[in-house]
């Protein structure tokens, strides 16, 4: 279930963006690779610890992975750009790249969807007949 998460979470949105200036402040060829806190953070560091390993072999660099306890810590982090790799989902990817001058390096084709679960009683086809509706959502920044 949890590596079906992943996969899913990575066919459906996953995007490896880049600060333009982050490989100049990183010291003694290090990279902060961060992901997106999907998972608890021990998981996050189990799944993508792999990935980390393979992309210092090829590129010769270390790649140290950081993982967030929430999406809030994660937000803060990458407000400060602390990360100068990122592996994450489109709509924050398309956030760097827009307000803090991040470049895509690497992406998985295919769309990208999102999807409205309402209850039995309501039928909700476009998020905008949610609007001005009492909804649920994850906290802040989401």
């Amino acid at each position: 279930m949890k590596r079906r998460l992943v996969n899913r979470t990575l066919l459906a949105a996953a995007v490896v963006v880049a600060a333009l200036g982050g490989f100049s402040r990183a010291a003694a060829d290090t990279f902060t690779l961060g992901v997106q806190p999907i998972l608890p953070p021990q998981q996050t560091r189990t799944a993508f610890t792999p990935l980390a390993q393979y992309l210092s072999e090829e590129t010769g660099h270390t790649i140290k992975l950081e993982t967030a306890p929430n999406f809030l810590s994660y937000w803060q982090e990458m407000r400060k750009a602390r990360y100068d790799l990122v592996l994450d989902g489109a709509h924050l990817t398309d956030y760097r790249v827009q307000k803090m001058g991040y470049r895509v390096i690497a992406k998985i084709s295919g769309v990208v969807s999102f999807a409205l679960v309402t209850g039995e009683d309501t039928l909700a086809l476009e998020p905008d007949e949610l609007v001005g509706k009492r909804i649920a959502s994850l906290a802040a920044p989401s």
